[in-house]
């Protein structure tokens, strides 16, 4: 089973065939910043939950993990007998602790990708030794056997299943987001972003004197609306009056749009950077995933960036049918079940490797 920890809560999957399909089965919230909430989540979880056997695969939390391209020496590829020791040196150079001290995997890029020095490239993935020992250690403690670490990207691109060409991967986390570009199935490149949704819950609480749900709430359920068409005062969706949706997610965007645009441009730049790279390449596709997206998000991706943008569908999750054009009270619930399918996207990526 794959078990996911994500902006402070657990995301389980386990891979059992049901009615023709495989599906998540369970999840537990966490509290953030608990002392042992990770040892007492996965001890409810697998105590309570409807899973069969103890062993997991999981991924280090996105905090605890630098992934980076890093150029070997002039006429070192992956096959070279001196691939490890130029590997070592080159991390030496490039990461701000002793590599001596880290766990350190590597993907490779494809052969031909090489610069004008004739320089191989690799994603260097590495980690403080100290905290692989101690997320591991919660695991065992809670009665758990971890066969596979992984990194969330990785998993991610094997739940999203074959896509043709290159695409990015927007993972938003309650304080960061992971930006990562797979090609034909493979991660490519992968950069974290000091920002995630708490930025535009923050600004609506403040502009609003709102509590964090009902912030929460208003990106979930309105969302934002970037191009303008609406003026409205927030004040009256609480009020008993009937409200035009699409007037309150226009002031949401108000509110939140400078963050939201950031990140588009984060985004924009690490497409931009990664076409520059030894075998990079143009980004055809985005695909968004996380714990809240927003409704409307992909819209101003695709307004902003001129580029196909869609929500995660993990390939073995729950396929929604689009609902008959006649009934737009049915639609908007499979589009906000679609979201919400999106944070399961890398549990069920990492039971799909357990199987």
């Amino acid at each position: 089973m794959g078990v996911h920890v994500h902006s402070g809560y657990l995301y389980a999957a386990q891979l059992q065939q049901g009615a023709g399909r495989e599906a998540v089965t369970a999840c537990a919230e966490l509290p953030e910043n608990a002392p042992g909430a990770l040892l007492g989540g996965l001890r409810r979880l697998f105590d309570s939950g409807p899973f069969r056997g103890r062993r997991v695969v999981t991924a280090l939390p996105a905090a605890d993990v630098e992934v980076r391209p890093l150029r070997l020496p002039p006429g070192i590829s992956i096959k070279d007998a001196g691939f490890r020791q130029a590997l070592l040196a080159e991390a030496r150079s490039s990461l701000l602790y002793d590599p001596n001290e880290a766990v350190l995997d590597y993907l490779p890029f494809p052969e031909e990708a090489t610069d004008s020095e004739q320089r191989h490239t690799v994603l260097l993935i590495s980690s403080r030794r100290e905290r692989v020992n101690r997320f591991l250690a919660t695991f065992r403690e809670a009665g758990l056997r971890c066969e596979h670490l992984e990194v969330a990207p990785c998993a991610a691109t094997r739940a999203l299943g074959k896509r043709s060409g290159c695409y990015a991967m927007v993972d938003i986390d309650r304080h960061q987001t992971v930006i990562s570009i797979a090609q034909e199935g493979c991660m490519r490149f992968s950069r974290t972003v000091k920002s995630g949704y708490d930025v535009w819950r923050q600004a609506l609480c403040q502009a609003m004197d709102l509590a964090e749900e009902v912030a929460i709430d208003l990106l979930w359920e309105h969302g934002v609306a970037p191009d303008g068409e609406h003026v409205y005062d927030l004040e009256r969706a609480f009020a008993a009056e009937p409200v035009q949706p699409g007037a309150v997610s226009t002031k949401v965007f108000e509110i939140c749009g400078r963050g939201m645009e950031n990140l588009v441009k984060e985004v924009r730049r690490t497409m931009d950077y990664f076409a520059l790279l030894p075998g990079g390449g143009a980004v055809r596709e985005i695909v968004l995933l996380g714990d809240i997206l927003p409704k409307g998000l992909d819209q101003l991706f695709e307004l902003r960036l001129k580029m196909d943008t869609v929500i995660a569908t993990p390939e073995r999750l729950i396929r929604l049918d689009a609902p008959p054009p006649l009934q737009p009270q049915a639609r908007e619930r499979a589009r906000a079940e679609h979201r919400a399918a999106a944070r399961w996207t890398v549990a069920t990526g990492l039971a799909m490797r357990g199987n």
